[in-house]
């Protein structure tokens, strides 16, 4: 059995369809780039994602990453590889005055 040149995406928490809901349809259009992004095996060989501007979350012990949608208004999600597979873990927009999880604040320290 041949291997994936990339990991599966898996998206158990519905983070794709409340996107969907959420966006504009330029803003879908960037998410969906990003996404693409990461099931694209060049993006992997050449560990180069230009348009999710891919970052890993250091300070934590599990392999979280942040992926950037759309700088100017600040969306991003968050994802997980485990177990060889890309998990989606979160759709976030960062504002000023919002209560901040611990994935904020490691993102903060961060510089991010």
């Amino acid at each position: 059995m041949m291997s994936s040149p990339f990991p599966p995406l898996i998206d158990d928490r519905g983070i794709i369809r409340q996107a969907m809901a959420v966006f504009s349809e330029p803003q879908q259009l960037k998410f969906l780039a990003a996404i693409a992004e990461l099931q694209n095996p060049q993006s992997y060989q050449n560990q180069y994602f230009p348009m999710s501007r891919l970052k890993r979350l250091k300070g934590t012990h599990a392999k979280i990453y942040t992926v950037d949608i759309d700088p100017t208004s600040k969306w991003m999600f968050y994802i997980e590889y485990q177990n060889g597979n890309i998990y989606l873990r979160e759709l976030y927009k960062h504002t000023n005055n919002q209560a901040k999880t611990s994935l904020d604040i490691i993102a903060e320290v961060n510089d991010f």
